[in-house]
Parts: C-alpha cells; structure tokens; sequence
C-alpha cells in the first residue's frame, strides 16, 4: 500500500495516499515514457535468476532494506508507493544474491513488520489464530482493535475466495502457539506502521523459487485518524481487502507484472467495500486523467489507478472476469495475453478503444463516473461558424494508450451542418483503431467504431444539428500491447 505523512493526514479528511496519487499523476506524463513497457525483471528473459543480475538484485536490496528502515523521507515524500511490490521484487530477486546480501535479503522477507526488522524488537506477545488468520499483536494494541482486525478479514476472505475461486496457500506453520507462524493459517501482523509511512502490505517468506507462494501480512495497528486522515474502520476495510487480494496473487502466481497486480488487488477495494470509494483517489494517474499512459505502465501510483480497467472489464462481463483473467495467467508473468485470451485476439482491439471511450466518461459508462475525476481531453473546441475546424492535430500514443477530440456544436451554428472527420493513423494491423462517440441532448449516447482502412485512414460526415447534439468525440487509440508511440493524426471540420 502506498506511503503516508503524518503531517499532511492530519490537515486533510482523506487519506494521504489520495494526495500521493493526485502528485504522482500531475508528473506522470512527462516522467512515464522512459519507463513504457513492462515493468518486472521476470519479463525480461535475460538468464539470470527471474531476470536480475546480480547487480540489479542488489539495488533491489538497497531500496527494500531503505523502504523497512526509513520510509517516507525528512520532505514526507514517499520513497517508493508500494512496499508490497518492492518486497515482492526482492523475492524474485533473491536467488541471484549471496553471502552476506541473501542473509539481508531473507531478515527483510521474515515475518516481522518494519519496526521490527529494524531495531530488532521483540516478538508480538498475542495472538488470536481462528477461522482462516492468526492476528499477532502487543501492546498498545488492543484486543479488541485485533478482534476487530480479525473479523474483517474473514469477512474479507468470504468475498474474494468464492470470487477469485483460489485461497492464499498454506504456509505449514511451526506449530508452536507461541510463535510468528504458530499453524498453517494466514499470519498477519499488527504494529504502528502508520509511523513508518505504510498501511499495510503482504510478502512472503518461501525460498522455494515457486511461483506460487504461501504469503503473510503486516497492517497497521489501529489506523488512527491522526495519522491516515479517514475513519479507521474504513482504512482498515479497504486495506484489508487489498492486501489480502495479493496473498491471492501470491497464490497464482508471485512473477506477474506489478499493473496487473496493484490493478486488480485496487479493484478488489471496490468489490469488497463498494461504498468506501477510497479507490477513486487513485484515478488522478489513470486512464482517466492519463489517456497517453501506456495501461501496463509500472511507475507511481499509475498501477493503482489502473484498476478502472478492471472495472470496465467487470462491467461488461460481470466480476468473474477478473478471476478468468488470473486463472489465464497462472505458471508465467503473462497478464496480457491472459487478458486477451478470455476477451478474445479478434474482439480486443474494440474492446480497448471502447475503454478509451468510456474514460471520456460519458452517461451510460461507468456506474459510479459521477465520483470520477473530470477526463482530459487531447484537444477541445467549440464550433461556431460554417468553416470552423479543429485543424490536424498530431500526437503520439504508446502501446495500451489512446487520445480524444471533442468538438461542441455552437448554439449560432446551422442545424444543417455537419462535421467532417478525418483519421490518418498507422496501420490497423500495429493495433490503430479509432471510434465516434455522440452524446445527445436528450442523454443517449452512441458509440461506434470508425471502419478505418488498412492503412489506418477514413474519411466521414457526421450530422451536427445542436438542437440533437451535445457534442461528437473521435477517439483514437492504440491497442497493440507492444511497440513504440505511433503517429495519429485527427481533422474535424463543419461543412
């Protein structure tokens, strides 16, 4: 979960990581590109140990041993916005670290919270192991905070188990009642982490080079307003959920790529606590306010946001897609694929333009858009006489990315006159699509694909009557889940 500051929580009613990812998407256009792929070693194939060398390995090291011991720096700034994942990247980097490196390696993944592992505190003094968890905790945590702690997340485990159709594994516990993992049941920790800068996060702590892995959690102790700006109870819901939709993951497969992780586990909030809505802060760097950003982008907060893709999916083909989409991946980190996979290689290019449609956020979209962020358009323009035009505006879109014109019919304008559209984009077989949206004064709305050539032209008129029309987007995108930013051109004019 992403890193908190004391100071800034206590100024505002919301919680500080919706500030993290408000700050994160206002440079994320300008820091994204250099990064444009993906994002885990795991895909790189490179023949060192899960695609890190040595190296890599232990800068991986060097930011998780800097995460557990610091957090957020003097500023308050984060320093990464997800232990989760970082913990996650040393797992994978592990085996290609030795000696004194792998021992530092393996005290960071042993159950024990940050705290804990840097000053080398002592063990929790309690624990309630019942039903699927052992909630370990200490003083000053109290009971009934743990008990509370404890039946939200079997309420948690109720909900996304019979979803995900999948449980977090077993991690054959010692069978000591006194110890950090007294029986195989999911262990999870409890201490001020909010002091650290962290809600929770989950990690593991098996050396088998497996990539389905038994996982532990860390959250946090009481989720003190103070400290997190929000009601406690709804922290501890939402991170709940969240966190224990990763030992889930870990369950499927630990190697996938860090969107499809942080995505689906952001999307699980909103399925477990759909009134909560603590996702929505995350949509300031999305696909929403980020059209340009590859999907599968990994930097930030980017990979949070883009749970609304998983949203979209759900919507249209009901929650179980979510599940369908991680049973597709299991054994290799190949999220993508997977995805395509149960939308169908023929079906996906319109299936991902009209994503791109629906983040201009017109009716009939997404159910809750009224709580969304407003979209950023590529280009906007009013037309207010019988030759206005948008003139040709060019942009480059990366992979998994798309851009939106929309043009407004003036009040003065004829009720006879109509648009011109022209498309030049790449050719359809690198993934160019492109589709018109109408919205209607009367709130219907209509969405269809432009029938581009296969060299990625078109050419087409469109009625622009205002007294009908609110306005006409053209939306262009690039479906391809590969390859560099290819050139898209638009013209609309009024004939």
């Amino acid at each position: 979960m992403l890193v908190r500051s004391a100071t800034y929580a206590a100024e505002v009613s919301f919680p500080f990581r919706a500030l993290i990812a408000a700050a994160l998407g206002c440079v994320l256009l300008a820091s994204a590109p250099a990064a444009f792929g993906a994002d885990d070693r795991a895909d790189r194939g490179s023949g060192q140990p899960n695609g890190y060398s040595r190296s890599e390995a232990r800068q991986v090291l060097h930011q998780a041993k800097a995460l557990m011991q610091h957090g957020p720096d003097s500023a308050g700034r984060p320093a990464t916005p997800d232990l989760t994942m970082a913990l996650r990247d040393l797992h994978l980097a592990r085996p290609a670290l030795t000696g004194a490196d792998r021992r530092a390696a393996d005290r960071l993944l042993s159950r024990s919270t940050p705290a804990a592992k840097a000053q080398a505190a002592a063990p929790a003094l309690h624990v309630i192991c019942r039903g699927h968890f052992c909630v370990h905790y200490a003083a000053p945590t109290t009971t009934t905070w743990a008990e509370t702690t404890w039946s939200t997340l079997e309420h948690v485990w109720a909900t996304e188990v019979p979803l995900m159709g999948r449980a977090p594994l077993s991690d054959n516990g010692s069978a000591n009642p006194t110890a950090d993992n007294p029986d195989d049941r999911l262990d999870v920790y409890l201490e001020d982490l909010g002091s650290e800068g962290y809600y929770g996060y989950c990690t593991t702590d098996d050396t088998s080079g497996a990539h389905q892995v038994p996982a532990y959690c860390a959250l946090d102790d009481d989720f003190a307003k103070s400290q997190f700006g929000a009601a406690p109870l709804n922290s501890l819901r939402v991170t709940a959920a969240h966190e224990f939709f990763h030992a889930i993951q870990f369950a499927a497969d630990v190697t996938e790529a860090t969107w499809f992780m942080e995505g689906s586990a952001t999307w699980a909030e909103d399925v477990v606590y759909n009134w909560i809505n603590d996702n929505y802060q995350y949509l300031h760097s999305s696909p929403i306010t980020h059209s340009r950003t590859p999907l599968d982008y990994g930097g930030g907060s980017y990979p949070y946001g883009s749970f609304i893709f998983f949203k979209y999916a759900s919507q249209r083909f009901g929650n179980n897609v979510v599940r369908r989409f991680w049973d597709g991946a299991v054994g290799a980190p190949r999220s993508l694929p997977a995805i395509q996979s149960v939308v169908g290689t023929t079906a996906w290019p319109a299936f991902f333009t009209l994503f791109a449609s629906w983040n201009t956020l017109p009716a009939h979209s997404y159910t809750e858009r009224a709580g969304y962020p407003a979209p950023v358009w590529w280009h906007r323009k009013t037309m207010t006489g019988a030759h206005a035009t948008t003139g040709l505006q060019s942009v480059r879109i990366p992979h998994l990315a798309s851009a939106s014109v929309q043009v407004v019919p003036g009040q003065h304008l004829s009720t006879r006159k109509h648009l011109l559209v022209t498309v030049d984009a790449p050719s359809t077989w690198t993934g160019s699509r492109a589709i018109l949206q109408r919205r209607f004064v009367d709130g219907r709305v209509s969405q269809t694909m432009i029938p581009l050539t296969a060299a990625g032209n078109r050419q087409l008129l469109v009625a622009f009557n205002h007294k009908g029309l609110r306005s006409v987007a053209v939306v262009v995108a690039n479906t391809g889940t590969t390859g560099p930013a290819r050139l898209f051109k638009v013209k609309v004019t009024v004939r």
